[in-house]
């Protein structure tokens, strides 16, 4: 068992020298490069079976998303879209400048599409708390704000729904950079009828 240890992670730093992809190490460590499992195979052969089990764990199944320039046949119910660049000011439901542009493109995707009935999902950045009545009520708000700019242009309210989730939702728990908070601050927009 240590030699098999050892030769993992020699292997794993072999593939670290040659280069920065470390998208074949699981979550504990363990490598899947060719080498790797070729060692695995020739020391214990039941070991391919649990990096099987491993790989399987790691694959969580994607939502299915779309994008805000499609229109018609190629659109269904339960497609999610990120409002990537919908940012509000800290702590408030007011729109930050760089919003504008992917609210405009929603506006325009609707207009093409004008049966399709979307969710509006506010989600906040709330890491080491539960959901308090703060969170939820800040994520309510600022799915507010985006019905309403549809509203006033010219998007009907029945075609419009929206909910808050607060900080329940997080993609990352712990976000450790920037980029994963706003990633838990985001708005989705859900499908609900074409």
């Amino acid at each position: 068992m240590k030699n098999l240890i050892f030769l993992c992670l020699l292997s794993a730093a072999r593939l670290s020298a040659q280069s920065t992809d470390s998208t074949k190490t699981d979550f504990s460590g363990r490598c899947f490069c060719e080498s790797c499992i070729k060692a695995h195979k020739e020391h214990k052969p039941f070991v391919e079976k649990k990096t099987q089990v491993a790989q399987e764990k790691i694959t969580a199944p994607k939502k299915k998303e779309f994008t805000l320039t499609e229109v018609g046949a190629s659109i269904d119910t339960g497609q999610i879209y990120v409002l990537k660049h919908v940012r509000f000011v800290a702590e408030q439901s007011i729109f930050m400048d760089r919003s504008y542009l992917e609210l405009d493109q929603l506006y325009k995707f609707l207009l093409m599409n004008p049966t399709v009935k979307i969710s509006i999902q506010g989600h906040v950045n709330g890491p080491g708390s539960p959901n308090t009545p703060y969170y939820q009520k800040l994520s309510e708000d600022r799915t507010q704000a985006v019905q309403m700019y549809l509203m006033e242009h010219g998007i009907k309210s029945a075609r419009l729904s929206k909910k808050g989730f607060g900080n329940s939702k997080m993609l990352f728990s712990s976000p450790e950079s920037e980029a994963e908070a706003e990633a838990n601050r985001r708005v989705e927009i859900l499908i609900t009828a074409k």
